[in-house]
């Protein structure tokens, strides 16, 4: 196959597998979609030995794999079936190697096709703090977006963070490298323009002084982070002006799946104790959910003696 083109075909409980070339380094995205079975692909070595794979990172079941080829050479795709097993039914496999970069504080207006996605990249340091960004460009596509690292690995997804615009807000990025955006549309008729915005932005630090951020039916969420020493027992509390609704994620800025939850309702606030696994910044997303009300939240962290 040729890298760029749309594979449309058809699988009769097999393994279709497809070759192609790239350069050391080229970064490569593929899509396999199909509604005859549940999609999973696979992008293999020379030698068959299994470089990377995917089952559901695509739009609803379908896969997604992000491939940084380590070397010039030749690479194999494979056409499978989820849990081991072999395809059945019409498929279509799409690749794209035309990334654009993005770079600080510049918009780029990407187009969304009506299936698959469309993906930019930037190269990110570890620990920096960006907010990325995805607007419809005539308030009208409604899209999903979703960051990823080169290997692959889930950073963070966000569908509406204002209206049908989504957002990723204060991400914390984990390693230093390239990252890759995607943009899918959430409906059939969700293709079209959007422009992609990338930013650095300022992680507020919660001390035991304690930070007010106002919070009411326009700007709901505010992020956070704290600086924490491993083995160290934190209790971080939610206090607020009035009888209120809210909840706080703590996620860890290497690890976005490890998290606590804390939520309140009908309260002036709430605490949470949380025990660092390891030395560095948690991220916390504080979100107001009292319904058309403006209420002050003041989050502090004290150590637990």
């Amino acid at each position: 196959m040729t890298i760029g083109e749309t594979v449309e075909a058809s699988a009769d409980d097999n393994i279709p597998t497809y070759t192609f070339s790239a350069s050391a380094q080229d970064v490569i995205v593929f899509d396999l979609i199909s509604d005859d079975f549940d999609p999973f692909l696979e992008v293999q070595s020379a030698d068959g030995d299994v470089l990377a794979s995917d089952d559901d990172s695509g739009d609803g079941f379908y896969a997604r794999v992000l491939f940084v080829a380590p070397e010039a050479g030749e690479y194999t795709v494979a056409v499978k079936a989820s849990f081991g097993n072999n395809a059945d039914g019409s498929y279509t496999l799409l690749s794209n190697s035309d990334l654009t970069q993005l770079s600080i504080g510049e918009p780029v207006v990407l187009e969304v096709p009506m299936e698959g996605g469309v993906q930019a990249f930037f190269i990110g340091e570890a620990g920096e703090t960006v907010t990325l960004s995805a607007t419809s460009e005539d308030d009208s596509v409604d899209t999903r977006l979703e960051l990823a690292d080169s290997t692959g690995a889930f950073v963070d997804s966000n569908d509406d963070f204002n209206g049908l615009n989504p957002s990723l807000y204060r991400i914390i990025l984990p390693t230093t490298g390239l990252y890759i955006a995607t943009v899918t549309p959430l409906g059939s008729d969700d293709g079209g323009p959007v422009s992609v915005l990338l930013v650095e932005d300022e992680l507020p630090l919660v001390t035991a002084d304690g930070v007010t951020v106002t919070l009411d039916d326009e700007k709901t969420r505010e992020v956070f982070g704290l600086e924490v020493v491993s083995g160290t027992t934190y209790v971080i509390t939610i206090t607020t002006n009035e009888t209120s609704s809210g909840s706080l994620d703590l996620r860890l800025a290497n690890d976005p799946f490890a998290y606590n939850y804390l939520s309140f309702s009908g309260a002036e606030g709430a605490s949470i104790i949380y025990t660092a696994g390891a030395d560095g910044v948690v991220r916390l997303d504080l979100r107001n959910s009292t319904f058309s009300n403006e209420i002050d939240f003041t989050l502090s962290a004290t150590v637990r003696e």
